[in-house]
């Protein structure tokens, strides 16, 4: 068995809309008399709200538009118009092309974007590299990082004439040379083994064999909002809690049974910030809070952790937090036999209370014993074990208490009423978005929920997988296999509108 080296790791967008896996997404065209912020489009034939959330970029059009991602804030079947939650750089216009991906289903054979170079996405625009003629940057791997990337050519004499290709970040020593014979794409590994670029290089026109070696340095970025959408205002200022969902698909990309990725670890990134402690008790219900040390941490619009619940910062004063009042209760449930949808209200003795989301966990509603839990806005109390829940004065479900799956209630949501956190309790920035994984079934099929709001069944989330120690293990992916990562972002009233969401997701085998 041999290890799959990164670059065969691909990281694919999944859509509803799409027949089997690896299916190409549709290019859908532009229209006449289209705003930066509204989108006519010719060749989209499912009814009204099938696209709302969805993610998109161009693959046409004018350069400022290639290099930004949209989110769908509404889909119009009757005036052929799609509405974007922020608007583009320039209106595009007439013919411009773009693709779209919504939902599980099916992974699409679309990569998710890497890193852009010097503000340009190479996947979409030609990004040359100077001096060193010949050689066009078409992707750059995530891996490497933000920062500064040199890329150095060596023409080597000594053991007969080579033409050498090498890179490195910032001040780091450089990678082991590629040395390129023909025309062709080629990957080029930084030191680490896991950063790379690949290129695409014209032989013939690499520089001549009497020229000096030459270097030319690049600044990377991360694209945003290339696959976990921004927040936008108008979300999160609606009196509600919710959460949305995203598919990414990572895939064993190699063409040999032999390579096998094993013990695929998966973690998120979360903002800087150094470990501390509360000099104070938070209250369940608190407002603030006072923390011993602030070093690197973020001054707004984040959440911290004590390493099973999780507040939101709405700001920061120093050492003092001003905290966001979670204003969602979680209600297990067992014995389900009638459907609770989103929007229902649901009763339970003198207690009302709006259903915010449904997640069935085992059985179903056509059996009768769906087992589960609702999130639940407008109160902050929790039935006991057996009560009777009902909807318009029907009985649907009864309450538990009970530990389900493993799980206790409440652990790792971000939408729960949080215990007291102890003065002295170790607190730090947690990542923004929580992850889950799901296998797919033989056919390489993803579930697929109703819409980006509607929470894949079964997957357990948690944003506590921070680092390779505490990392989500799945078992491994075979060559041409896939396995699916589950993106939850919860979104809270009041919540600071951000451009900049932290959805780094790693990866390590072996």
């Amino acid at each position: 068995m041999a290890t799959p080296l990164p670059d065969k790791l691909g990281l694919y967008y999944a859509s509803k809309d799409l027949t089997n896996d690896g299916a190409v997404a549709t290019s859908r065209i532009v229209g006449v008399d289209s705003t930066p912020a509204q989108v006519a489009v010719t060749n989209i034939s499912e009814e009204s709200g099938y696209w709302n959330g969805a993610m998109g970029f161009f693959t046409t059009g004018a350069a400022a538009n290639l290099q930004t991602c949209f989110h769908v804030r509404k889909w119009d079947k009757e005036n052929n118009i799609l509405t974007l939650a922020q608007p583009l750089p320039s209106a595009p216009v007439s013919g411009n092309q773009f693709k779209m991906f919504l939902g599980g289903k099916y992974r699409s054979s679309t990569k998710l974007l890497g890193l852009k170079v010097g503000g340009v996405q190479p996947e979409f625009a030609t990004v040359a590299t100077g001096t060193i003629t010949g050689v066009t940057i078409k992707y750059i791997s995530p891996y490497l990082g933000t920062g500064t990337l040199t890329l150095l050519y060596v023409f080597k004499t000594t053991t007969g004439s080579t033409r050498q290709l090498s890179i490195r970040m910032g001040s780091n020593t450089y990678g082991e040379a590629v040395l390129p014979t023909a025309n062709g794409d080629y990957v080029i590994w930084a030191n680490d083994g896991s950063g790379f670029i690949i290129v695409n290089i014209v032989y013939a026109s690499l520089p001549a064999a009497n020229a000096t070696d030459k270097s030319q340095t690049f600044t990377l970025s991360q694209p945003k909002g290339s696959f976990v959408p921004s927040f936008e205002g108008y979300e999160t200022n609606t009196g509600k809690v919710y959460d949305r969902y995203h598919l990414l698909v990572a895939r064993n990309d190699s063409a040999s049974t032999a390579d096998v990725m094993s013990a695929l670890s998966v973690w998120l990134d979360k903002p800087a910030g150094i470990n501390t402690t509360l000099s104070a008790v938070l209250s369940s219900t608190g407002t603030t809070a006072t923390i011993v040390a602030a070093t690197n941490w973020p001054s707004r619009g984040f959440w911290i952790t004590n390493g099973s619940q999780f507040r939101y910062v709405l700001y920061r004063s120093d050492l003092t937090l001003y905290l966001a009042v979670p204003s969602c209760v979680r209600i297990h449930f067992n014995a389900g036999i009638e459907e609770i949808r989103v929007g229902n209200t649901i009763t339970f003795g003198a207690i009302s209370a709006l259903v915010d989301d449904v997640v069935v966990t085992g059985g179903s509603w056509a059996g009768l014993d769906a087992t589960g839990y609702l999130m639940v806005q407008g109160t902050s109390s929790l039935p006991g074990n057996g009560v009777i829940l009902y909807v318009n004065e029907t009985q649907v479900a009864t309450a538990t208490a009970a530990v389900i799956d493993g799980e206790s209630p409440n652990l790792y949501s971000r939408r729960q009423p949080c215990t007291n956190w102890s003065s002295g309790s170790v607190v730090y920035p947690a990542p923004d978005i929580d992850i889950g994984i799901e296998a797919p079934n033989e056919n390489e099929m993803f579930q697929n929920p109703a819409d980006e709001r509607t929470a894949p069944e079964g997957v357990k989330f948690s944003g506590q997988y921070i680092d390779q120690n505490t990392a989500l293990i799945h078992d491994g992916i075979q060559a041409a296999k896939c396995v699916g990562i589950w993106v939850r972002e919860h979104i809270l009233d009041s919540m600071q509108t951000r451009a900049d969401v932290d959805g780094d997701i790693n990866f390590a085998w072996y």
